[in-house]
């Protein structure tokens, strides 16, 4: 009798998110519960269109960002043949529902209102994903 072990393909997360508490809090909370994944943490949209080529798995990505915006970037990995099955969180403090429901129109696959458990609820969405 052969036992073979099954290798299951490491997941690329991507973390877009210029607070660094902010970041830091996700970066936390998704080492933790996702260790064998590897985790790529970018401050600004402009560094994480550099990295793209790397084929991202997962995009969590902060709307309000120094130079590119949310929705922009969003727009360009939805149009990036590196990003072709690339799941998207847009995160934000929007509380203005025409805007979350264009988000999600043009390619966010979910979206989270920042706050304190927002961290959690990332976790939630990832686990569906990488299950």
């Amino acid at each position: 009798m052969k036992i073979r072990q099954l290798q299951i393909p490491r997941k690329k997360i991507f973390l877009i998110e210029d607070s660094e508490l902010f970041s830091f809090m996700v970066d936390y909370e998704l080492k933790h519960h996702f260790r064998r994944h590897l985790l790529y943490t970018f401050d600004s949209g402009e560094l994480c269109l550099e990295h793209l080529q790397l084929s991202p798995d997962i995009v969590i990505l902060d709307y309000y960002l120094p130079g590119i915006n949310g929705d922009v970037l969003l727009h360009e990995i939805r149009n990036s043949p590196y990003c072709t099955n690339t799941k998207v969180i847009m995160l934000s403090n929007l509380t203005d529902m025409e805007r979350v429901c264009k988000l999600m129109k043009d390619g966010a696959d979910e979206f989270i209102e920042k706050g304190k458990n927002s961290p959690s609820s990332i976790v939630k969405i990832i686990a569906k994903w990488v299950a």
